[in-house]
């Protein structure tokens, strides 16, 4: 999976009329492209990047002193998801700067 970001409001240029752009992006990388805008929350970008399988929530956890971020999904939609488990938890770390789990209910 790729993302890629992109100016608050600038989605519909990186798509493309019909979802041209995207489409050849992905011919040509061979892999999922996701768009997401920067500056989104961490909730608003895990939704981006989880489509098509469903959002539960982002939980919050405090342990020993670290924040560490829950993405809840529903057990049913493991096979909808883009990217492999870890794939996804690494680019959602890497575009927060946070540290995110995947967690399946």
């Amino acid at each position: 999976m790729i993302a890629l970001v992109v100016r608050r409001g600038e989605i519909r240029f990186a798509v493309g009329r019909g979802g041209k752009v995207v489409r050849a992006l992905e011919r040509r990388f061979q892999a999922k492209i996701r768009i997401v805008e920067e500056g989104t929350e961490t909730r608003k970008l895990a939704q981006d990047l989880l489509t098509p399988a469903k959002l539960l929530g982002v939980n919050v956890l405090y342990a020993g002193g670290k924040k560490e971020y829950r993405v809840r999904v529903p057990h049913s939609h493991l096979k909808r998801l883009p990217a492999s488990i870890n794939g996804i938890q690494i680019v959602l770390a890497k575009l927060t700067n946070k540290n995110i789990k995947l967690a399946f209910e």
